[in-house]
This record gives C-alpha cells, sequence and structure tokens, in this order.
C-alpha cells in the first residue's frame, strides 16, 4: 500500500490503470485491499495475514456493468475464507497444538 502513496495511475498499452485502498474489515494480523480500473474492467483483491497463512480474493469485470457494491461482495467471500481456515486450522488435531507462529515452531513428538 505504500506505492499508491506515489503511484495512483498509470498508462498500459494505451490504457489508463488506477489503482486505489479499499477497506478490509478484518482486523487480524494485516490485511489489505486494492481496486484497479481500467477504460474497460475492475478488479478488486483483498488479502489477510491469518497466522502464516496469506488469504487472497478477488473479483471484477466490465467497468460499465460493475456494481459499486462489489467491495462488499468480495469482503463477504474473503470473511468467509477466513473463517474456513481458521476452523480448519483449529480441528488439525494431528499437529496437537496449532501454533500460528509457523510450521517451524511446531515440535515434533
Amino acid at each position: 500500500m505504500t506505492a499508491l502513496k506515489t503511484c495512483q495511475t498509470e498508462t498500459y498499452e494505451g490504457s489508463k490503470l488506477t489503482y486505489s485502498p479499499v477497506s478490509v474489515a478484518h482486523s487480524g494480523e494485516g490485511s489489505a485491499g486494492l481496486r484497479f480500473t481500467g477504460d474497460a474492467a475492475t478488479a478488486v483483491q483483498m488479502y489477510v495475514l491469518e497466522g502464516p497463512a496469506l488469504i487472497t480474493i478477488g473479483g471484477g469485470g466490465v467497468t460499465s456493468t460493475l456494481p459499486s457494491t462489489n467491495s462488499d461482495l468480495v469482503a463477504r467471500l474473503l470473511a468467509k475464507q477466513v473463517d474456513r481456515y481458521t476452523t480448519a486450522a483449529t480441528h488439525l488435531s494431528w499437529l496437537g497444538t496449532v501454533n500460528h507462529a509457523g510450521p517451524a515452531a511446531v515440535s515434533s513428538a
């Protein structure tokens, strides 16, 4: 997101591209969202750092038909992805206690 302070637009193959931050409701260890808008298409990409996993989801479509709520849709899908990851990580009984510090921090028995 630091790059957005100095680069919010560019021209690629004759088309102007605009980048802007999108808020991500998740308050985990880290999160970021980005909207890409071009002459003919818009995309939204969101990221959440949850333990050792980077969870990402995105969506996009034709700019003239893309509803403004597309960010909301992507945010809802991201929340579901995070919930699924957290649930799966919690139920990994073969690892014993799930340690979010990463694989190196899990001791082998």
